[in-house]
C-alpha cells in the first residue's frame, strides 16, 4: 500500500528511486521512470547514479527493472559524467519509428549548460543511448516535462531564460528534434513569470500544465494554465490545489499527470527532502472537477482509494 508522504518500497523491499519522473503506458504495463539518488546522502546534489525505471500492472507493486540510462565514469566532458546534473526524465513511445525516446534536462553544476538530453531505445525499460544534448530554438532549457497527444504529436514543455518564461515547444515527428513552432505559457498568464515542474493534460479538448514557483527544493504555491491547444494563448486559473496546506502545494513539486484509459487522471508530486534528498518522498492525487468545469487537487493519504471512488472523467 502506498501512502502519500510515506516511503515507497518496490516488489524487493528497496526504497522506490523515481524522482522528478513520469510513466509510460506500454503493453499493458505502467513503466515509471526518475531520477535515482540513492547516492545524494545529506545533501542537496551529488553524483549521478542513472534513470530508474520500474514497471506495474496496477501503479501499486512496482519491480525495478534496473538503470535504464547509465551515467558515464570516465569521460569529464561527456554529457552523462557522473559530476554533472540530470533531471526530470521523461519517456515517450513513439509508433512511427518504434523507437522510445527518453527526455531529460542535462546540465552542470552552475547550471549554465541548460539543455535537453535525447536518449533512444528499443526497449522501455532500456538500456537508453544518449543521441545528442539540443537548445530547443536556440533556447536554453532547464525544469521540463513532455505532452503527447493521442495522434502521436508530442511537445515539450521548458522553463527557459533563467525560469523567466516557460515554452511549449513542437518535437519532431521521431521525437529527436525540435520545431519552430512553439508559444510562451508564461508570461503570457501574466501574474506567474517564473515557473518550473511543468505537468500538462487535457480534458474535453481544453488544455492545462500545473506549474511551481522557483524557490528550489523548498515548496511553494502552484498555478494552473490553460488554453485551447498546446500552442494556443494560455491563461492562469490560479491554484489548484485545495485545503490545508494548498498554499505550498501540500509541501510537494508537481512533475507529470498520469492520464489514465479511463479518463481519470493522477498528478504526481515530490517531496524533496533537503537534509536527505534520496529519502525524497511522493504525492499522487486524482485530479478532480469542479462545478465550472475547472481541475482542482485536494490531500488524501490514500491515493489509490480516493482515485477509485473518483468519479471517471471521460
Amino acid at each position: 500500500k502506498l501512502i502519500n508522504g510515506e516511503r515507497w518500497y518496490d516488489t524487493q523491499g528497496n526504497l522506490i528511486q523515481a524522482h522528478g519522473g513520469g510513466i509510460l503506458q506500454y503493453g499493458g504495463y505502467f513503466y515509471w521512470y526518475g531520477e535515482d539518488k540513492r547516492l545524494v546522502k545529506g545533501k542537496s546534489a551529488g553524483d549521478l547514479y542513472g534513470v530508474s525505471c520500474y514497471r506495474s500492472r496496477d501503479l501499486t507493486e512496482w519491480d525495478y527493472l534496473g538503470n535504464a540510462l547509465p551515467v558515464n565514469h570516465e569521460e569529464p566532458d561527456h554529457p552523462l559524467y557522473y559530476k554533472k546534473i540530470l533531471e526530470r526524465p521523461k519517456v515517450l513511445w513513439n509508433e512511427e519509428t518504434g523507437k522510445f525516446v527518453m527526455l531529460m534536462h542535462l546540465d552542470i553544476p552552475d547550471y549554465t549548460y541548460a539543455s535537453v538530453g535525447i536518449a533512444v531505445s528499443d526497449h522501455p525499460e532500456g538500456p537508453f543511448c544518449l543521441l545528442d544534448t539540443k537548445h530547443p530554438n536556440g533556447y536554453e532549457s532547464r525544469d521540463m516535462g513532455v505532452y503527447q497527444e493521442q495522434d502521436g504529436t508530442a511537445y515539450l514543455l521548458m522553463a527557459s531564460h533563467w525560469n523567466s518564461c516557460m515554452r511549449a515547444v513542437k518535437l519532431t515527428g521521431d521525437y529527436l528534434d525540435f520545431t519552430d513552432s512553439y508559444t510562451y505559457l508564461y508570461p503570457l498568464v501574466g501574474k506567474c513569470e517564473s515557473r518550473e515542474a511543468p505537468a500538462a493534460f487535457q480534458k474535453d479538448g481544453r488544455y492545462y500544465c500545473i506549474t511551481s514557483a522557483c524557490t528550489g527544493y523548498e515548496p511553494n504555491e502552484a498555478d494552473l494554465a490553460s488554453a485551447d491547444s498546446m500552442l494556443g494563448i494560455w491563461r492562469s486559473l490560479g491554484n489548484p490545489c485545495r485545503g490545508t496546506d494548498a498554499a505550498v502545494t501540500f509541501h510537494a513539486q508537481s512533475t507529470f499527470v498520469l492520464e489514465l484509459p479511463d479518463g481519470r487522471k493522477l498528478l504526481m508530486l515530490d517531496i524533496w527532502k533537503i537534509s536527505d534528498i534520496s529519502d525524497s518522498r511522493y504525492v499522487w492525487l486524482p485530479i478532480q472537477w469542479d462545478e465550472s468545469g475547472i481541475p482542482f487537487v485536494t490531500w488524501t493519504d490514500d491515493w489509490r482509494a480516493a482515485l477509485d471512488a473518483a468519479e471517471q472523467q471521460n
